[in-house]
């Protein structure tokens, strides 16, 4: 697994990622990137643990990672992600405790930006605020289930 990553790699791939599509390549350079850490994760390691506060807005860059929701029913839903899946962005913006377990597949790296940076840049630039309204938006949809529509 690649340890080393470069600025332009990095604005390479957050092109194709929900929620930085918009955002122009030179924004992502000069105003995203410095501010995204990268974390190594070896297998079953945990990268968000249920009930915490949400402090961090977190990219799978390479490697699998599983979901892991407990559901009211006693049942759990999991979920495997790859590259480019988002992660904590939703305990981030509701200021609620996370919902669930992100555990490390293998060996993986994740792009992490801080819940203040993130705030910032939304508050800075437009194309910020509109892409994560965006990906805000389609994880409710996706949260309540099938919809039939009414007029």
């Amino acid at each position: 697994m690649k340890s080393q990553v470069t600025d332009t790699e990095l604005v390479t791939f957050l092109k194709g990622v929900d929620g930085f599509k918009d955002v122009q390549e030179d924004y992502l350079e000069r105003m995203i990137i410095p501010l995204v850490g990268i974390n190594a994760f070896h297998a079953n390691q945990v990268i968000i643990k249920r009930g915490m506060e949400g402090a961090n807005l977190h990219i799978l860059y390479q490697g699998r990672m599983r979901v892991i929701v407990p559901k009211a029913d006693g049942t759990v839903f999991e979920v495997t992600l790859g590259p480019g899946a988002i992660v904590g962005e939703m305990s981030l913006v509701s200021n609620q405790p996370t919902m669930a377990d992100v555990v490390a597949e293998g060996p993986c790296l994740v792009l992490t930006l801080d819940g203040e940076s993130l705030t910032n840049l939304i508050l800075e630039d437009w194309r910020v605020t509109r892409a994560f309204a965006r990906l805000i938006g389609q994880r409710v949809v996706a949260r309540s289930g099938p919809h039939t529509a009414t007029l």
